[in-house]
């Protein structure tokens, strides 16, 4: 391999034979085409160098006048710009890159290379030394931008700290280059206190990837003392192999002046928005296209938005739809023009309208500047002197009259109303128009007012000049003069007849029954109200009566809503028909009707007995045969058909003025209720014992409610045992703590829970409660094998997601299935039977057992038996109890384990109490047995201590 062309190269050996070969070498490498001028020392090197140029030099580091790393940096002093190749001895990696720092190109170890490695590292030495000239080039171009853009420069080794900065960087803080620490710590000492955290989460922003650049505008302590404005900005311009900065670069330029700029406008802005924001007109400054930028406080008062609403509307929100096509219009000639005036309709926040008078012009940055000036009032004078001319020839009758009523003008609807023309009525008083309904003292009343308040209005009657007499709605004013003295009157009437007719209608529909005419509730209510403070005022007893129809929703189903309203209306008509003309009858809605009785004796008991004949006398009435009417298309029946009704009948007595008209009328309604729980078509009175059950039943519902986050529920185990009083198991019974009551049973609490679907969420807290005992269980040696039963409601078990909910707890609890039995009654096995099978299969399919609860009670039927899914059949208590005396029991017993062995299913019997009872149930194969004999059910902590210790029950002989 050869060079281009002829290259003069100095070669710096001091052994002649190394000299020798490496001349040999070059010749044969270039094929003459390099001459060799050879330099025994360093010295004789700088002549060389001296006589004439070279273009590559060969080094050698052991010379007699200089040696190692000093050898390179003498060499390039001596020719700054010739590359240099080392020659050397020593293979050393770490010596090689240090022969490079100091400014060689190249590094050979003697021996170690032909000629055509030594031509290949003189090649790459000039390259290498050009792009090097080429680089300071382009560092003096950037020194000479950097200066005339005023910027100084930072170069950052993050890993050291040391920050390499140029002379502008300095000299912005009054700093000779040579004087200036130029450490991280010493620059972060010169940042102003105030400004350090924001400098440094913008440069952290950067470091992590978060900006693509870091920029930073801060203080920097100058070295006089005072403090300039500096923008920074940089980026990262090398990283390590795992992407962690390791040097940043970037310019720093000096801003004191402009931001001091920035300051002075800020203060000439704050001023000039003082005066703005004290003007006592609206003013408001929008953006070409509309959107308010800047606003007063009075814009703020006048549009009703605050200062941060108006900044988000624009110029088209304040005005009404109607008006917004003038406004755009206005709104345009102002940009065009510079300038406009003009009235426009604006509409604050709330809604309301008002009339503004705008003048806007055109800033010199385009925006518009807007003065308005609520002008609502002067337009409405001017307004109403427009209405005032045509308001006389309105739709209302209008007259006026002198100050003695002597009639000066009348209008056309004056005319039309009254029948009179004009020339009939001037000079008269508005008394030719008197119906005579309304006294003398009326009309004292009305001048009364009119010079007391100036103004009268009500409601009065008047004849027309045909002789109708009709109601108007009239309202007369005084008119005063500038002397204050009233000069006129002006009357305005009108015809109020359909509304009056609409009114009535209305009462009606309000205060009556739409079907039977009878008083509604309301209605009710207010008489009610009446009776009270007459019956306290008088002492005389008052009655009433709640009554509602036996089995009316059978008629309504098989005959239809039509022949129901038929039988209501004819209901209505005989419970009238057997009443005072002092008392009164309501229908409630539905079936329900009310009789109220007033002016009873004043002795309870024959009062009593007044309002119990009454409600008998209905009764009677109410039974006599109905004959109804029935539709015309159902041809296949007679036209009129006979039919039957009676009636449940609650009475209360009242003698009190109380407010309270519902507790009242809850008396009766309890009373009626009470009557058809005693098989209906009777009467009751009111028994305050069975209110004071209901509420009392009321405020233990309420109580229930909230059992479960007062943790007042618990559950308490009874165990179970096999043939040989081994514990096998236990069920879990549901007790309720009362605070007060003490512990409620299950029979006063689950037909509750019940009957108002507190068991679903009871129950629910039962099945987790029970899956957590038996993981509790699971641990130990002694009570691993035990199972647990429990109790399922039937609208528990009837969840659509029952299934679901027992999987979960199992889950949640990490409980064996196996050793959960979830015992069901016949009835609810019963409701549907296909639900039921779907669901106890799927849960037998994870492990789940069951119980057939209350066996025999019953529709015990084999045919659906052998469907079910059950594992244990239970034998009712009620007929373990008396099987040593019973032949019946005994036999049901008897037959219940037989038909449990034929299906092989295990049978548990309970109710156990004696030692007796326990035998014939062994002699009959009985398996399991649960009851008082072996134990009560007991809290966790007894039932464990007792019944569980060393894995056997403790017996005693009843």
């Amino acid at each position: 391999m050869s060079l281009p062309d002829a290259l003069h190269i100095l070669l710096v050996e001091d052994e002649p034979g190394d000299a020798l070969l490496v001349q040999h070498t070059l010749r044969a490498a270039s094929g003459g085409h390099c001459n060799v001028t050879w330099a025994g020392s360093l010295a004789e090197a700088r002549e060389r160098l001296a006589e004439q140029p070279m273009d590559l030099i060969l080094l050698d580091l052991s010379l007699p006048d200089s040696a190692g790393l000093a050898t390179v940096t003498a060499a390039r002093n001596a020719a700054r710009d010739t590359p240099v190749v080392v020659l050397t001895g020593h293979d050393d990696p770490e010596f090689a890159l240090k022969v490079l720092e100091a400014g060689a190109q190249d590094y050979l170890v003697k021996g170690g290379f032909d000629g055509d490695a030594l031509m290949r590292a003189m090649r790459h030495a000039r390259v290498r030394a050009q792009l090097e000239a080429r680089l300071t080039q382009s560092q003096q171009r950037l020194e000479l931008a950097l200066a005339g853009a005023d910027l100084g420069l930072w170069d950052w080794h993050l890993p050291s700290g040391e920050i390499t900065i140029n002379a502008r960087t300095v000299e912005m803080l009054g700093y000779p280059l040579a004087e200036f620490d130029s450490t991280a710590d010493h620059w972060q000492g010169l940042v102003h206190p105030d400004d350090l955290t924001a400098r440094q989460d913008a440069r952290t922003a950067h470091l992590q990837g978060e900006q693509p650049f870091y920029e930073a505008e801060y203080r920097l302590h100058h070295r006089t003392g005072s403090w300039i404005w500096v923008f920074d900005r940089g980026r990262v311009v090398e990283r390590d192999p795992y992407g962690a900065p390791l040097r940043m670069v970037g310019t720093l330029l000096d801003i004191t002046e402009r931001r001091s700029a920035e300051q002075a406008l800020k203060e000439s802005e704050t001023k000039f928005r003082s005066y703005v924001e004290s003007a006592p007109i609206a003013v408001l400054v929008t953006d070409a296209d509309g959107h308010y930028q800047e606003v007063n406080s009075a814009a703020v008062a006048l549009l009703g938005y605050s200062r941060e609403q108006l900044l988000a509307l624009t110029f088209d929100d304040i005005v009404p739809d109607r008006g917004r096509l003038a406004a755009r219009s206005y709104f345009q000639r102002v940009k065009e023009e510079g300038r406009a005036d003009g009235e426009y309709q604006l509409q604050r926040s709330d809604g309301a309208l008002f009339w503004a008078a705008i003048h806007a012009v055109r800033l010199s940055d385009g925006r518009l500047m807007a003065f308005k000036q609520d002008v609502s009032e002067r337009r409405r004078a001017d307004q109403e002197l427009r209405i005032a001319a045509t308001a006389f020839e309105s739709q209302e009758g209008m007259l006026v009259t002198d100050l003695h009523g002597a009639i000066l003008r009348v209008n056309r609807a004056f005319c039309e109303l009254t029948g009179y023309q004009p020339h009939e009525v001037i000079g008269h008083t508005p008394a030719i128009l008197n119906s005579g309904r309304q006294p003398p003292s009326f009309y004292t009343e009305m001048w009364r007012q009119l010079e007391r308040d100036g103004y009268w209005q009500g409601e009065i009657w008047n004849r027309r000049k045909n002789g109708d007499i009709y109601p108007e709605w009239l309202t007369i004013t005084a008119v005063t003069g500038p002397e204050g003295g009233v000069t006129h009157y002006v009357g305005a009437f009108s015809d109020i007849t359909d509304r009056k007719e609409a009114e009535e209608r209305i009462r009606s529909l309000a205060f009556y029954d739409p079907l039977t005419g009878l008083p509604n509730r309301r209605l009710l209510h207010d008489r009610l109200r009446q009776a009270l403070a007459s019956s306290s005022r008088n002492s005389r007893h008052g009655a009433l009566m709640f009554l509602d129809l036996d089995h009316f929703k059978t008629l309504n189903d098989t005959r239809g809503h039509d022949v129901g309203d038929q039988l209501l209306v004819e209901v209505a008509r005989r419970i009238a028909s057997c009443l005072r003309e002092r008392d009164t009858v309501a229908r409630m809605g539905g079936d329900e009707f009310v009789v109220m009785l007033e002016d009873l004796h004043s002795e309870p008991a024959v009062a009593a007995a007044q309002a119990e004949g009454v409600a008998e006398k209905i009764q009677q009435a109410l039974a006599e045969p109905y004959r109804f009417n029935l539709p015309a298309d159902r041809q296949d029946e007679p036209l009129e058909e006979e039919y039957h009704c009676t009636s449940s009948v609650g009475l209360s007595l009242f003698m009190e003025n109380s407010d309270n008209l519902d507790e009242l009328l809850k008396r009766s309604d309890v009373a009626m209720y009470q009557a058809k729980a005693a098989g209906r078509n009777t009467v009751r009175f009111f028994d305050p014992r069975m209110q004071a059950a209901l509420e009392a039943r009321a405020a233990t519902e309420a109580e229930l409610r909230r059992a479960a986050d007062r943790n007042e529920l618990r559950l308490h185990y009874q165990v179970q045992v096999d043939a040989n009083h081994r514990v096998v198991g236990a069920e879990a019974l549901l007790r309720w703590a009362h605070p007060s009551r003490g512990l409620v049973q299950p029979n006063d609490l689950i037909p509750l829970a019940e009957e108002t679907g507190l068991i679903i969420p009871i129950g629910l807290w039962v099945l987790r409660s029970a899956c957590e005992q038996l993981r509790r269980w699971q641990g130990h040696p002694a009570t691993r094998q035990l199972t647990l039963a429990v109790n399922v409601s039937p609208r528990q078990f009837r969840q659509a997601d029952f299934v679901q909910q027992v999987r979960t707890l199992l889950e949640e609890s990490g409980t064996d299935p196996s050793r959960l039995k979830l015992e069901l009654t016949e009835s609810l096995v019963l409701h549907d039977i296909d639900d039921t099978i779907g669901k106890m299969r799927q849960l037998r399919g994870i492990g789940v057992n069951f119980s057939m609860d209350d066996f025999g009670t019953g529709y015990s039927s084999l045919s659906y038996l052998r469907q079910l899914p059950l594992d244990q059949l239970k034998i009712d208590r009620s007929f373990v109890r008396d099987l040593n005396s019973d032949p019946n029991d005994a036999a049901i017993v008897q037959t219940i384990i037989s038909m449990g062995h034929i299906l092989g299913l295990t049978v548990v019997a309970e109710g156990v109490e004696t030692a007796a009872q326990q035998q014939f149930l062994v002699r009959n194969g009985c398996q399991i047995f649960q009851g008082f004999l072996f134990g009560e059910p007991q809290p966790i902590e007894r039932f464990e201590q007792t019944a569980l210790r060393q894995g056997a029950l403790p017996y005693t002989s009843h």
